[in-house]
Parts: C-alpha cells; sequence; structure tokens
C-alpha cells in the first residue's frame, strides 16, 4: 500500500499506519490538508499531537477530542474553522499548544470563557489571522482561564480593548507577537491591561495594505517594565514616531530593539538625526537593528554619541553592519 509521510515534530520513534494511511512519528498525527469536515475518530488514542490544518472543518462541537485525552498539541490553521462550542476541548488532560491561525472564528460571538476553561495548562495560544474586518468594537476572547500561557499570537484591531479579555491573569505570559496591526494610534492606554511580566513584543504585517499609524504615545509600552526584546517588521509609521515607543526603558537594559521596513511611506528617504534618536539616548541595547527603513544618512556620530553606546554588540543600519 502506498504510503503518504506524514509531517513529523518528533523523530523518537517510528510506526506504520495502514488504517490511516500515514506514517505516525512518537505519537503525531498529520492529518493535513485531507478534505476533512470533523476531527476523525480512527486515530491511535495514545496520539500527542494533532494536526489538522489546511482542512474543511467548519465547526468544533463538544468533546470534539475526547478520544485522543493526551493530546499536547493541537494544529488547525486554515481549516475554515468560524464555529467552536463551548466543550469543544473537553476530555484532554493536558493540553499545552492550540493553533488556530487563518480561520474566521467570530470569537464575538463565541462563549470564551467556558472554550478555554477546560485547557488550563495551555502555554501557547495562535489565533492570528481570524478576522475578515478588525472593527473598532471587536472584543477579544476571554483568556482569564489560561494562567500558564507563556506565548499569545494574536492579531490587533484599532483601538483594542483587552479589558473584558482579563489578561490580566496572564502571569506567565512572555512572549506577545501582533502578526496584523490593523490601529490607527499606539496609545498610552493600549495595552494598560497586560501583566508586568511581558519580556518580549513583536509587532509585524505580513504586508503594507495596512492603516497608518498616525500617534505613537511614549508611554504606549510602559505596563511592560521588563521588556526585553522589542521589534517592529513592516509598519506604516514614521520611523521617528517609532522611535518614540522605547521611552519607558530609560536607564533600563534591553536584549534587542529591532525595526525593519518601518515608514511612512515605504520608499520615503530617511535622515536619521540626534531628534529620532533621542528617545533611544538613555537605554543600555545590546542589540539595535534599523533595516530597510530607507534610512539614506547617519548625523555624523549619531549612534556613538548615545549615554549607553557601549552597551551594544551589535549594530545594524542602513544594510551595512556598522562598527
Amino acid at each position: 500500500m502506498a504510503l503518504t509521510i506524514c509531517i513529523v515534530f518528533s523523530l523518537l520513534s517510528l510506526t506504520t499506519s495502514d488504517r490511516n494511511n500515514c506514517l505516525i512519528f512518537h505519537n503525531t498525527a498529520d492529518r493535513t490538508s485531507r478534505g476533512l469536515t470533523s476531527v476523525p475518530k480512527d486515530l491511535n488514542i495514545d496520539i500527542i499531537s494533532l494536526d489538522l490544518s489546511h482542512n474543511e472543518i467548519v465547526t468544533l462541537p463538544n468533546n470534539s477530542f475526547e478520544r485522543y485525552s493526551m493530546l499536547s498539541t493541537i494544529i488547525l490553521d486554515n481549516s475554515r474553522l468560524s464555529m467552536i462550542e463551548p466543550g469543544a476541548f473537553s476530555g484532554i488532560k493536558r493540553l499545552l499548544n492550540l493553533s488556530m491561525e487563518r480561520n474566521t472564528i467570530h470569537f464575538t460571538e463565541l462563549n470564551t470563557n467556558e472554550i478555554f476553561r477546560s485547557i488550563k495548562y495551555l502555554e501557547l495560544l495562535n489565533i492570528r489571522q481570524n478576522w475578515e474586518t478588525m472593527e473598532s468594537s471587536w472584543i477579544y476572547p476571554y483568556l482569564g482561564h489560561l494562567p500558564n500561557l507563556i506565548y499569545l499570537y494574536i492579531d490587533l484591531t484599532n483601538n483594542p480593548n483587552f479589558t473584558l479579555s482579563d489578561v490580566k491573569k496572564l502571569t506567565k505570559l512572555k512572549i506577545i507577537r501582533f502578526e496584523h496591526c490593523y490601529l490607527t494610534a499606539l496609545k498610552n492606554e493600549t495595552f494598560e491591561d497586560f501583566p508586568d511580566n511581558v519580556e518580549q513584543i513583536y509587532f509585524g504585517n505580513i504586508n503594507f495594505v495596512i492603516p497608518h499609524i498616525s500617534l505613537a504615545e511614549s508611554d504606549v509600552l510602559k505596563p511592560f517594565p521588563n521588556l526585553q526584546v522589542l521589534s517592529l517588521t513592516k509598519i506604516i509609521c514614521s520611523l521617528s514616531d517609532a522611535l518614540k515607543i522605547v521611552y519607558p526603558f530609560q536607564n533600563k537594559s534591553m536584549e534587542a530593539v529591532i525595526y525593519k521596513q518601518v515608514g511612512i511611506p515605504p520608499g520615503n528617504s530617511v535622515v536619521l538625526n540626534e531628534t529620532m534618536v533621542s528617545y533611544l539616548n538613555k537605554v543600555c541595547v545590546k542589540t539595535l537593528v534599523l533595516a530597510e527603513n530607507d534610512i539614506v544618512c547617519l548625523a555624523p556620530n549619531i549612534l556613538a554619541s548615545l549615554n549607553y553606546a557601549h552597551c551594544f554588540n551589535t549594530v545594524y543600519c542602513l544594510e551595512t553592519d556598522l562598527p
């Protein structure tokens, strides 16, 4: 019988499953791109990872995964998923990773208070690219039942409001990735509901068909006093405004500040001057990346004149490594 090789997460052991017409590696099942309309019920009950990406699973009814109580990873990316019933993940003992990106899940219409209640051990939640439109009134899912969450991958609406999400309870959260930034202003109150334990934040967009951020207030990142990595990629915002948001980290150390393809509009030449880098002046940054931002000129000794210039281990600017 011809066998389809599955995408693997682990190569620790290998068994052949003729019944599922695939190879199963260390209790990992890959059922991607099979045209499935529901969670299959004929897999080994002891699988720990299940990839159902690129299928036609529009709805997850209650107890969809109860047969597979040992699951630690579920991937449902790009599966046309739009509806999740409150008990969809009931029966799973210790789910650690859940990815449901590139779907059309209407979290505003779901009872996320109950959906996430049964998976309290979750460490990674990926729900990026789930909005066809990002209305300012969009309600984020309730996340207060996920106290062990470390990684959160989510989009940013215009005027985002996380109050009802109860994100303050995410006291182990370390890394946030905002894949799509639909907001037009970075205000001081934008992230005020988040806990102070976050160490890395990534703002990005997959293209430039995104609103222009016309306002960036200097204390927008103040809720994150322990931030070590700040990254902005493909953001339509003036570079001077984007640099302003490092202000809360004056007289503190950071591992990396990365600004790549930040500009307004893309292709507009920029001269990096003393005023633009003034907010970096008192921040001790080990790695500074200012790449592909259409910087055509540096004011003389502009980076060397910074108070904490001695902190630099790596500086990347103007497409060239600087000494």
